[in-house]
């Protein structure tokens, strides 16, 4: 009995202890939030992006300090770094229209065009990653369930069949139309101007091409400090891994992201 007395007696004491520093925290986060704005609506855009930047490393991803950052970067005229935060504040706010808005703004002002996409592409953006994988996942359950029945119930030949091979065929277009959106969704951002594609990876490589500032890139495989990509328009080389950004960071590198704007 005393000793449960007394760990309830450390918990609370625990508890106290940490409550005020969370408060001074979050209080702490809403002042650099103000003193950013107030840089922001005064025109001092490097300082804006300083507090904004600063808030991130403390707390994680918000969707609104994002968009804001996003904002900074942008007027600051740093086009990559504005697009790289856009796009993740749209991971955390899909639906978010001012978000999306000023992506498709900046996009246009700096000719950053994608490649027209194939039929199959476009039918494959049709939905979204999670919807292609509930989809992936329900042709899965429905084959098996029929599969089952089918045990009990003697269904002609040819019904089970067609039936069977229906699912099937659907189980695998919705797989790959997932697989599509997954390697979609991890795209990385060019943050650097006058970055160059070359044909090998090393800084002695002969360029192939150059490729714009704010430009989504797929990222295949490393090789020393540098990255073999596929841009958005479909361009393939070797770029110095500095020079890029993941939109999603691993987890070993950033803070999770956090839902609330």
């Amino acid at each position: 009995m005393r000793i449960s007395i007394f760990r309830r007696f450390l918990s609370i004491l625990l508890l106290l202890l940490i409550l005020p520093s969370a408060a001074a925290a979050g209080q702490e986060n809403n002042d650099l939030f103000n003193q950013a704005n107030k840089a922001y609506s005064e025109g001092d855009f490097s300082t804006a992006v300083k507090l904004y930047e600063e808030i991130t490393a403390v707390s994680g991803y918000g969707a609104g300090v994002l968009f804001n950052l996003g904002n900074s970067y942008a007027r600051s005229r740093q086009p990559g770094k504005a697009i790289l935060n856009y796009e993740r504040a749209l991971r955390i706010s899909p639906a978010d229209s001012d978000i999306r808005g000023n992506l498709q703004l900046i996009r246009k002002e700096t000719g950053l065009f994608p490649r027209e996409y194939s039929w199959s592409e476009r039918f494959f953006q049709l939905l979204d990653l999670n919807q292609w994988t509930m989809s992936a996942f329900s042709f899965l359950l429905l084959l098996t369930a029929f599969q089952l029945i089918s045990l009990k119930v003697p269904f002609p030949r040819l019904t089970l069949r067609l039936i069977s091979a229906t699912c099937l065929l659907l189980l695998l277009l919705s797989a790959t139309a997932a697989f599509f959106r997954h390697q979609q969704w991890q795209p990385s951002v060019v943050i650097e101007q006058d970055s160059r594609l070359l044909l090998s990876p090393f800084s002695s490589a002969a360029p192939t091409s150059s490729i714009k500032q704010g430009r989504l890139v797929y990222p295949q495989k490393r090789h020393g400090s540098f990255s073999y990509i596929t841009d958005e328009t479909g361009n393939r080389g070797w770029i110095a891994s500095s020079k890029i950004e993941p939109v999603i960071k691993k987890r070993a590198e950033s803070e999770a992201y956090s839902h609330t704007r």
